[in-house]
């Protein structure tokens, strides 16, 4: 059976759609927020982050690192 992905605030189902935000612990997500729920601090907070870090998945836990540019 597959797993609805829903806003932790809201109840909202995700499909698919853009810019909803995930608060990791330890790299295991917490709390997926849409859009409609995040506040403007939330937003600004994850379009630096977007902007600022490479997300991968290791070992079943989701990592981010800096991007590296060359100068």
């Amino acid at each position: 059976m597959a797993t609805t992905i829903r806003c932790s605030r809201c109840r909202r189902r995700w499909r698919g759609a853009a810019n909803w935000n995930i608060t990791l612990d330890f790299g295991v997500p917490t709390e997926i927020i849409c859009p409609d729920c995040q506040t403007p601090d939330e937003h600004a907070e994850a379009e630096i982050n977007e902007a600022t870090t490479e997300v991968s998945v290791r070992s079943g836990r989701i990592a981010m690192h800096q991007k590296w540019t060359r100068p």
